[in-house]
């Protein structure tokens, strides 16, 4: 075998998709070209076009505080995110957007910050 086709056989194989990843493909293609209707033709086409939205209602811990700083209200609630009871919504509302085959993305703000999740 030569040199050349060596390398062909190789580049071949660095090619190919296997495991999960190939089965998962077709969805993160389709997820990315909505993102980029929306970008490129605006708020009602591509991803936007396909949110949905829940609202939900429960009982946390009452642990937050609420203060006026100059004219501007604050809202203090470390770890609120971190409670038992929004876990257990986050799992119930990932089970519905499974069946609806759709991407669950968690509350961003109760979300560590960026730089503390990599």
């Amino acid at each position: 075998m030569g040199h050349d086709q060596i390398g062909l056989r190789v580049l071949g194989r660095d090619r190919e998709i296997s495991g999960p990843i190939r089965h998962r493909l077709p969805y993160f293609i389709a997820e990315r070209t909505r993102e980029m209707e929306s970008l490129l033709l605006g708020p009602y086409h591509g991803a936007i076009k396909n949110t949905q939205t829940y609202l939900v209602m429960a009982h946390d811990d009452a642990g937050g505080q609420m203060v006026l700083e100059n004219d501007r209200l604050r809202i203090n609630w470390p770890g609120v995110g971190e409670q038992p009871i929004f876990e257990r919504i986050a799992d119930r509302l990932q089970q519905a957007t499974k069946a609806l085959g759709g991407t669950f993305v968690k509350n961003p703000i109760w979300l560590p910050p960026a730089s503390t999740r990599w």
